[in-house]
C-alpha cells in the first residue's frame, strides 16, 4: 500500500547544476568577475529553490544524488512507519497528495517569473503560496491537510528542513484561507487561540465587540478584527471544549486549558443587565418608551 502513496513526477533537470555553481577557484578579482559571481550564486539559489518545488515524490524522500551527497543509500533508507488509514482514508490521502503536487507545480510557476536574492526568496514564495491557493481554495480535496501534513512529517524525518519550510507555507496559507471563510466568531476563537498574554486577549475581545476594524500591531503591521457577538465567541470556545472532552483521549491539553479561558473571559466581558448578549430577547419585548427612558438613564 505504500506504493500508493508514491506517485512521482519526473525529476526535473533543475537538479543538475553545472560543477562552477558549487566550487569557484580562486580568481583575479574584478568588477565584471565580482558581478558574473553574485548572478551564478542568485541563479544556484533560485534554480534549488525551484527544484523543490518542481522535483517532488508524494512518498517523500531526496533524489539518488542528494541521497550519495547525504552519506545516505535508497536501498538502507528507512521510511517512516504508515499511520493505520482506512481504505476511505487511503483514497483520500492519494487525491490529496495529488492536488498538493499540483499546487507546488503552480507556485514553481509563478517563481520562475520572479526576479528573487535570498533577502526576498520567503516572500516571493509567500506571495506565490497566496496566489495559487487563493485561487483553488475552493476546490481543495477533503485529504489535502493529511496529505500535506504526511509530507511534513516526512521532510522532518530526511532532516530536509527547506523543504520542510515550503510545505509550511502552504499549509499556513491554506489555513489563512480557510479561516476567512468562517463565520466572524469562529475566527476570533481563532485568532485568540493564538494569543497567549491575557491582556493583549482582552483587548482583542473589546475590539471585536465594538465592532472590529483595522489596528496597528506590535511590530508596525496592520491587523484586520472582525466584529463579532461575545457571546457567540464563548458558545463557540464551548461547542469546541464539548467535541474535544468527548473523546477518548484529549489531542491537546494546553488547547483545552485555553479554550477554557476564552469562554470565561468572553463572558466576563459581557455588560449584564439588558443589554448583555446572554439576554436573547433584549430590549424587543419592551416597549419604545420604555427603552427610551432606560438607554437616558
Amino acid at each position: 500500500m505504500a506504493a500508493l502513496l508514491t506517485p512521482t513526477i519526473p525529476t526535473s533537470n533543475l537538479r543538475s547544476f553545472p560543477p562552477f555553481y558549487f566550487v569557484t577557484p580562486p580568481q583575479p578579482s574584478s568588477p565584471t568577475n565580482h558581478h558574473h559571481h553574485q548572478w551564478q550564486l542568485k541563479q544556484f539559489k533560485k534554480q534549488k529553490l525551484l527544484a523543490l518545488c518542481t522535483s517532488y515524490e508524494v512518498g517523500g524522500g531526496y533524489s539518488d544524488e542528494e541521497l550519495k551527497s547525504r552519506g545516505k543509500s535508497v536501498r538502507t533508507r528507512q521510511e517512516p512507519e504508515l499511520p493505520k488509514w482506512a481504505p476511505s482514508q487511503y483514497e483520500a490521502i492519494i487525491k490529496g497528495g495529488e492536488q498538493v503536487v499540483s499546487v507546488l507545480q503552480e507556485v514553481a510557476k509563478l517563481l520562475e517569473d520572479m526576479n528573487m536574492d535570498e533577502a526576498s526568496e520567503k516572500l516571493a514564495v509567500e506571495l506565490a503560496a497566496h496566489g495559487v491557493i487563493g485561487k483553488r481554495v475552493d476546490e481543495m480535496e477533503s485529504g489535502f491537510m493529511m496529505a500535506l501534513d504526511y509530507m511534513i512529517e516526512l521532510a522532518e524525518n530526511d532532516e530536509d528542513d527547506k523543504r520542510k519550510s515550503l510545505l509550511v507555507v502552504i499549509k499556513e496559507t491554506v489555513l489563512s484561507h480557510l479561516t476567512k471563510k468562517c463565520p466572524p466568531h469562529v475566527q476570533v476563537v481563532g485568532l485568540l487561540c493564538r494569543t497567549p498574554q491575557k491582556d493583549s486577549r482582552h483587548e482583542l475581545l473589546r475590539r471585536v465587540a465594538a465592532g472590529g476594524g483595522v489596528f496597528q500591531g506590535e511590530n508596525g503591521t496592520k491587523v484586520h478584527l472582525p466584529g463579532a457577538n461575545l457571546n457567540d465567541i464563548a458558545n463557540q470556545a464551548d461547542d469546541i471544549l464539548e467535541t474535544m472532552e468527548s473523546r477518548p483521549v484529549v489531542p491537546d491539553r494546553k488547547l483545552l486549558a485555553r479554550l477554557v479561558l476564552i469562554r470565561e473571559e468572553a463572558r466576563n466581558l459581557m455588560g449584564g443587565g439588558m443589554l448583555d448578549e446572554r439576554n436573547d430577547r433584549g430590549l424587543t419585548t419592551l416597549p419604545e418608551s420604555e427603552v427610551s427612558t432606560c438607554l437616558e438613564i
